[in-house]
């Protein structure tokens, strides 16, 4: 797998996510992430996805994964810029409880610093 085209804002990594990443890429993604990412500290993650039409399924297993073990590592994991259909296939199958999904970083950031309610 590639590098991934990343940039650090608030204390979080924001990883974009290529448009033409294939079933392998996908495959790869947790360890890479592991090894580029969170092995070196980093544990506040957000997706952008921005330049990816339709997510496939394995990028939902993908990003499970991640945010499974960036949960046990008190860190957090965030999609931003999913598109409409990505959206809509995250809340059918409840992945958006799992997976938070924002608008924007600005979001994100915001939703960081906002007290409990």
């Amino acid at each position: 797998m590639k590098p991934l085209a990343t940039t650090v804002q608030d204390g979080h990594i924001v990883i974009q996510v290529p448009a033409n990443l294939d079933q392998n890429d996908w495959m790869d993604l947790r360890n890479h992430v592991h090894r580029q990412f969170i092995d070196q500290g980093n544990i506040h993650l957000v997706f952008d996805c921005e330049l990816v039409a339709d997510l496939p399924s394995i990028a939902f297993g993908s990003f499970t994964c991640l945010s499974r073990d960036i949960r046990r590592i008190q860190g957090s994991l965030h999609l931003i810029h999913v598109s409409e259909p990505s959206r809509r296939v995250l809340n059918r199958i409840h992945l958006d409880t799992l997976i938070p999904v924002r608008g924007s970083l600005t979001e994100v950031i915001r939703a960081k610093r906002a007290p409990p309610a």
